[in-house]
């Protein structure tokens, strides 16, 4: 509750709970969190955990924003996450808890063929994800076509041993 004195008389306004905390884009290691803002609030304190622990981490986010961004989570993780607004000096109760798991971290498959013969020219395929950057990684070989998507050419020089290596990021 907060307090304001007029002509001598204490008003004590609540601070309520954010309500509607909603959970949104959740990632390997990320996920936005939105609530609809209280009208006396100063400043929101958003808290979360992993399920299992009993230590939270909390960050402060300004009256004037109703969205947080939680990132560096661990992947393949339940969490718990609620939030307070703080009004005055006081603190209202927390919302109801939502609870929210992080997703694997990505694994692709190269498929292609692993053994050529000379200058040979070959395509190589990943596995298909949704808005990542793959970025192709050639030693023995030039990439011919389609660095930065899930699928490359390649022509192997054949003088040396050549190895494909391939960094996806969300």
């Amino acid at each position: 509750f907060s307090t304001s004195v007029s002509d001598g008389i204490t008003v004590v306004l609540p601070c309520p709970i954010p309500q509607n905390l909603t959970l949104s884009d959740p990632s390997t290691t990320a996920v936005q969190a939105n609530w609809q803002s209280v009208g006396n609030a100063l400043q929101y304190n958003l808290r979360y955990k992993p399920i299992a622990s009993g230590i939270w981490s909390s960050q402060i986010i300004p009256a004037n924003t109703t969205t947080a961004m939680l990132n560096s989570l661990n992947p393949c993780t339940v969490y718990e996450i609620q939030v307070q607004s703080i009004c005055a000096g006081q603190s209202g109760e927390f919302s109801t808890s939502q609870v929210f798991t992080t997703g694997n971290p990505l694994a692709p498959v190269i498929n292609g063929t692993p053994n050529v013969c000379g200058s040979e020219i070959q395509t190589y395929t990943a596995t298909l994800y949704p808005n990542v950057t793959y970025n192709w990684i050639v030693t023995g070989g030039v990439i011919l076509s389609g660095q930065g998507t899930h699928e490359i050419t390649v022509q192997w020089n054949g003088v040396e041993a050549g190895e494909l290596n391939l960094v996806v990021e969300e």
